[in-house]
């Protein structure tokens, strides 16, 4: 039978390609073969790596009411970044359960110490003490959180140009709500801080004298 000039023409060159690629894989079998599997093995270790920039928090599961004594079933762990987790809080829900809520809280929330009854103050770290004060703008300080890092900086209220800062290591230990049979017309609003001992003094004797603000996230 006659073979058709153009068919075998048309047909060699993919078969020569084709042959190509088998002897392609075959040589190259074990090397390809390698690279999946060191590739698998890079991915592998990758997710059972611990995440260093994250650290684990407890938080409210679902919102809880002040009063609400903790159970292990009020509690969740929320990984947080370590550069924004707040400060005096817990890594382990079985450490906080049997404690009580001094506060409300939403569901996600960290539990920090200040959000416990009775522990606030009672159980601050070696060389802190608690300190109330008044920040001269109401509406900042109302973002405030318990837990929070700040700094804080006291303004001369005859020259506001001029700020000096008292501590960059204050916690927020509480945000008490205005008291709605107070008839004090005190500008600002007051907030307890935990603050290093040796500064208490003197950070309560500024708030009397000068405007202070709290600084955070620089």
């Amino acid at each position: 039978m006659d073979t058709d000039p153009l068919a075998a023409m048309t047909s060699r060159p993919l078969r020569e390609r084709y042959q190509h690629l088998q002897q392609f894989a075959r040589w190259h079998r074990r090397k390809l073969a390698a690279l999946c599997a060191a590739i698998a093995v890079f991915a592998t270790l990758q997710a059972l790596r611990p995440t260093s920039s994250t650290i684990p928090i407890v938080t409210a599961r679902h919102d809880l009411s002040p009063g609400t004594v903790l159970s292990a079933s009020d509690l969740a762990v929320t990984r947080f970044p370590r550069s924004i987790a707040p400060q005096a809080t817990q890594p382990d829900p079985d450490s906080l359960v049997g404690n009580t809520l001094a506060t409300g809280l939403t569901q996600g929330s960290p539990i920090t110490t200040a959000s416990l009854s009775g522990t606030a103050w009672a159980h601050l770290p070696a060389g802190q003490s608690a300190v109330a004060v008044r920040l001269h703008d109401e509406e900042t300080a109302a973002l405030l959180r318990p837990g929070q890092h700040v700094r804080l900086e006291s303004v001369d209220s005859q020259d506001p140009t001029r700020a000096t800062t008292l501590t960059d290591d204050a916690t927020v230990l509480a945000v008490p709500k205005p008291d709605e049979q107070s008839t004090t017309s005190l500008p600002g609003k007051v907030v307890v801080f935990a603050v290093p001992s040796e500064l208490c003094g003197s950070i309560a004797a500024q708030s009397v004298s000068h405007y202070l603000i709290a600084i955070w996230g620089s």
